[in-house]
């Protein structure tokens, strides 16, 4: 690898440590130094920036989402700033790389949401169910839940109580802006998290 021309973040960092005749030695170069200030695309800073309160929002795609991180958490990768300072100077592949991370991470987050969220909202179905109630309120759902109740709420639609099967229709698909923030609540997010150390 050539040290001035990186193609991803990772490239970026190895090069700052370059060895020569066998001894190590540190090389910030002009990308690193112009790279160093960032931060660095991860499953931690992508999760971080997802757990702000109101950060998805209902109807929210994939992209959406995406775009929005860029915007509030790696705003120089993108607009005027990035074309002038890092794509202008050859380095949008670096650039291209990191938004290909996020989008990926967002990605792999969202399955694992979305298969928690399945395995959540059967257990609830089948709770909600056996209690023999028709309609489902707030109400009803912290009685039942408990604790849990405020990852469901959601899936009411902003009314005060709904049939127990339009309940159970809606809480099959309530859309990235309730999986991905409950999953993130979650004791096991917790624990995947603990695991890793903390970072991506």
């Amino acid at each position: 690898m050539q040290v001035e021309k990186p193609q991803t973040r990772d490239d970026v960092r190895e090069g700052y440590v370059i060895e020569v005749e066998g001894t190590l030695h540190k090389y910030k170069s002009r990308v690193w130094s112009a790279w160093e200030k960032h931060p660095i695309v991860s499953e931690r800073t992508v999760c971080k920036a997802l757990e702000k309160k109101g950060f998805l929002t209902t109807g929210m795609s994939i992209d959406d989402a995406a775009q929005k991180i860029v915007e509030s958490s790696f705003s120089h990768l993108t607009g005027e700033r990035c074309q002038k300072f890092f794509i202008d100077r050859g380095q949008g592949s670096i650039v291209e790389s990191e938004r290909a991370n996020i989008m990926k991470i967002l990605e792999e987050i969202l399955d694992t949401a979305a298969a928690h969220w399945e395995t959540e909202a059967a257990s609830v179905e089948a709770l909600l169910r056996a209690s023999g109630l028709p309609m489902i309120s707030a109400r009803e759902l912290g009685r039942a839940l408990q604790k849990k109740a405020s990852r469901f709420i959601p899936c009411l639609g902003g009314e005060t109580e709904v049939p127990i099967d339009e309940f159970v229709v809606r809480m099959r698909d309530p859309g990235i802006a309730v999986i991905v923030p409950a999953y993130l609540r979650s004791s096991c997010s917790r624990d995947l998290h603990r695991e890793k150390g903390g970072s991506g």
